[in-house]
């Protein structure tokens, strides 16, 4: 959805939304695929009549449609939650090549910042309709975690972060970043 399909207000506009409705009534599969919370996707498509799945959260949870239930969602792992707390941690309390500015984690029901009121977090507060809660390091949130971000200062070698990630976690785990956007993804 975002950098394709919404426009400058964050939504798809009344015209895209009739053609794409026009697919689906030729029997033209419109499957969403976003980083987008499911209940964002349905305040952005307003209309959207698609009974074809629907992958949110990008590619963690798939549903059968945008009114469906999951199909598949893909939490990470306890020792891959556990190893990227302690990294942040450590991260945190010691000067290197790259310093955090903010956290994310991600449960796909709720959202937890290192600094939740920061002006960094806000653009995520639509994405649940809820105000996020604060991220303790030390006592981290007890539900299943679907993705977690970091965000570093403008200052911080990315490469650098990036690959102390790779070492720090078993190869096929997923390590995101995204062309404009500051965040690294784990999930």
């Amino acid at each position: 959805l975002d950098g394709t399909l919404l426009n400058s207000e964050k939504r798809v506009s009344k015209k895209d939304i009739n053609c794409l409705n026009g697919l689906v009534e030729n029997k033209i599969p419109v499957i969403i695929a976003t980083g987008r919370t499911i209940k964002s996707v349905k305040k952005v498509t307003g209309e959207l009549t698609t009974h074809y799945p629907v992958i949110t959260l990008n590619g963690s949870d798939i549903r059968q449609n945008i009114n469906g239930r999951s199909m598949m969602i893909y939490y990470l792992e306890k020792d891959i939650i556990e190893a990227l707390f302690n990294f942040s941690l450590h991260a945190l309390l010691n000067s290197t090549d790259y310093r955090i500015k903010n956290i994310l984690v991600d449960t796909g029901h709720k959202l937890y910042f290192l600094k939740p009121h920061s002006p960094c977090s806000v653009e995520f507060y639509n994405h649940y309709d809820d105000e996020p809660d604060l991220l303790d390091l030390s006592s981290p949130p007890t539900q299943p975690v679907v993705s977690f971000l970091f965000l570093l200062t403008d200052d911080s070698n990315r490469e650098a972060f990036i690959k102390a990630q790779k070492k720090l976690l078993p190869q096929n785990t997923k390590v995101c970043t995204f062309n404009g956007w500051p965040w690294i993804e784990i999930g």
